[in-house]
Protein backbone atom coordinates (compact mmCIF):
# COMPACT_ATOMS: atom_id res chain seq x y z
CA UNK A 1 0.00 0.00 0.00
CA UNK A 2 2.98 2.31 0.49
CA UNK A 3 3.40 2.64 -3.28
CA UNK A 4 -0.22 3.75 -3.72
CA UNK A 5 -0.26 6.18 -0.82
CA UNK A 6 3.16 7.49 -1.83
CA UNK A 7 1.98 8.15 -5.38
CA UNK A 8 -1.12 9.96 -4.12
CA UNK A 9 0.95 12.04 -1.69
CA UNK A 10 3.38 12.99 -4.46
CA UNK A 11 0.52 13.95 -6.78
CA UNK A 12 -0.99 16.15 -4.07
CA UNK A 13 2.40 17.64 -3.22
CA UNK A 14 2.94 18.63 -6.85
CA UNK A 15 -0.44 20.34 -7.05
CA UNK A 16 -2.03 17.65 -9.21
CA UNK A 17 -4.70 17.17 -6.55
CA UNK A 18 -5.42 20.67 -5.21
CA UNK A 19 -6.70 21.07 -1.63
CA UNK A 20 -10.46 20.82 -1.39
CA UNK A 21 -10.77 18.87 -4.61
CA UNK A 22 -13.64 16.39 -4.65
CA UNK A 23 -12.31 13.08 -5.95
CA UNK A 24 -14.45 10.53 -7.74
CA UNK A 25 -12.66 7.18 -7.61
CA UNK A 26 -13.71 4.86 -10.44
CA UNK A 27 -13.43 1.41 -8.88
CA UNK A 28 -13.94 -1.78 -10.91
CA UNK A 29 -13.36 -4.21 -8.08
CA UNK A 30 -10.06 -5.45 -9.52
CA UNK A 31 -6.87 -5.50 -7.48
CA UNK A 32 -5.47 -2.23 -8.84
CA UNK A 33 -8.59 -0.17 -8.29
CA UNK A 34 -9.12 -1.67 -4.82
CA UNK A 35 -5.55 -0.71 -3.91
CA UNK A 36 -6.28 2.82 -5.11
CA UNK A 37 -9.50 2.89 -3.08
CA UNK A 38 -7.81 1.78 0.13
CA UNK A 39 -4.79 4.02 -0.42
CA UNK A 40 -6.97 7.08 -0.98
CA UNK A 41 -9.18 6.19 2.00
CA UNK A 42 -6.08 5.81 4.18
CA UNK A 43 -4.90 9.31 3.26
CA UNK A 44 -8.32 11.00 3.29
CA UNK A 45 -8.39 11.84 7.03
CA UNK A 46 -5.12 13.78 6.71
CA UNK A 47 -5.92 15.54 3.44
CA UNK A 48 -8.57 18.06 2.39
CA UNK A 49 -9.99 15.66 -0.21
CA UNK A 50 -13.61 14.59 -0.40
CA UNK A 51 -13.78 11.03 -1.72
CA UNK A 52 -16.68 9.37 -3.50
CA UNK A 53 -16.53 5.85 -4.90
CA UNK A 54 -18.07 5.13 -8.32
CA UNK A 55 -18.69 1.89 -10.18
CA UNK A 56 -20.11 1.30 -13.65
CA UNK A 57 -21.81 -2.02 -14.35
CA UNK A 58 -21.35 -2.42 -18.10
CA UNK A 59 -23.56 -5.48 -18.48
CA UNK A 60 -20.79 -7.51 -20.12
CA UNK A 61 -20.35 -10.32 -17.63
CA UNK A 62 -23.81 -11.00 -16.18
CA UNK A 63 -23.77 -12.26 -12.61
CA UNK A 64 -20.04 -11.69 -12.26
CA UNK A 65 -20.61 -7.99 -12.95
CA UNK A 66 -23.42 -8.01 -10.37
CA UNK A 67 -20.94 -9.41 -7.83
CA UNK A 68 -18.40 -6.71 -8.73
CA UNK A 69 -21.00 -4.03 -8.08
CA UNK A 70 -21.94 -5.53 -4.70
CA UNK A 71 -18.26 -6.01 -3.78
CA UNK A 72 -17.31 -2.40 -4.49
CA UNK A 73 -20.44 -1.08 -2.75
CA UNK A 74 -19.64 -3.15 0.35
CA UNK A 75 -16.08 -1.84 0.53
CA UNK A 76 -17.20 1.77 0.09
CA UNK A 77 -19.72 1.25 2.90
CA UNK A 78 -17.06 -0.38 5.11
CA UNK A 79 -14.82 2.66 4.56
CA UNK A 80 -17.68 5.09 5.22
CA UNK A 81 -17.44 6.62 1.75
CA UNK A 82 -20.30 7.75 -0.49
CA UNK A 83 -21.01 5.33 -3.33
CA UNK A 84 -22.46 5.97 -6.78
CA UNK A 85 -23.21 3.37 -9.42
CA UNK A 86 -24.60 3.21 -12.92
CA UNK A 87 -25.78 0.32 -15.02
CA UNK A 88 -25.14 0.72 -18.72
CA UNK A 89 -25.47 -1.93 -21.38
CA UNK A 90 -22.22 -1.30 -23.23
CA UNK A 91 -23.06 -4.09 -25.68
CA UNK A 92 -25.79 -1.96 -27.27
Amino acid sequence: MDAVTGALERAAGRGLIPPGTPILLAVSGGADSMALLYGAAELAPTTPWTLTVAHVHHGWRGREADRDLAFVAAHARRLGLPFLSRKRDARA
